[in-house]
């Protein structure tokens, strides 16, 4: 009668993840949709920040009509840098996200070096690597940068917001006349 060793706690190490094909190409989908969605907030964000953008001068013409004198400074100046914060906002959906390793191990998709780095060493690291446990690894990555974005998307559609209440306010108020 033999008995097996009993692993203990400091011995154990990650098992491979021995996944199904099927399982495995449910993986590269979650992934591939997670670059999608990715790629369609820097889409909205850039299209919302143009529209924005571009009804800034027809609504600061309608701003400044309603005053024969001119416009308060303070009441501009309140304008523009709530304008500003919108843009920044839109500007943070956009900007590159860093992307966090998980515990220190090279990733196969986003590799460390330049491109006159040497080939081998990567393609040894490839074939060691499992490749199930690599893909989750990275969906649940990007499924991580997918909620930042998607808050940073909406933070930026409420500023949005923001700015046209306060242009109407003080449209409404006449506050913005000198």
């Amino acid at each position: 009668m033999t008995t097996s060793p009993v692993p203990s706690a400091s011995s154990t190490v990650a098992e491979p993840t021995a996944l199904t094909a099927p399982q495995l190409e449910i993986l590269k989908l979650a992934v591939a949709a997670t670059e999608g969605h990715l790629r369609a907030f820097d889409t909205k964000a850039q299209i919302t920040l143009a529209a924005f953008v571009l009804s800034l001068n027809p609504l600061w013409a309608i701003f400044h009509s309603g005053c024969s004198r001119g416009i308060d400074t303070r009441a501009a100046v309140a304008l523009l840098v709530v304008i500003m914060i919108t843009i920044v906002a839109y500007g943070a959906v956009v900007w590159p996200a860093a992307h966090r390793r998980s515990r220190g191990r090279p990733g196969a998709f986003f590799l460390p070096g330049t491109a006159d780095a040497p080939v081998d060493p990567y393609l040894a690291e490839l074939r060691s690597m499992d490749i199930g446990r690599t893909f989750a690894e990275e969906a649940l990555k990007l499924a991580d940068l997918r909620r930042g974005k998607s808050n940073r998307l909406k933070l930026a559609l409420a500023s949005t917001v923001l700015d046209y209440a306060v242009l109407f306010g003080l449209f409404i108020s006449g506050s913005q006349c000198a």
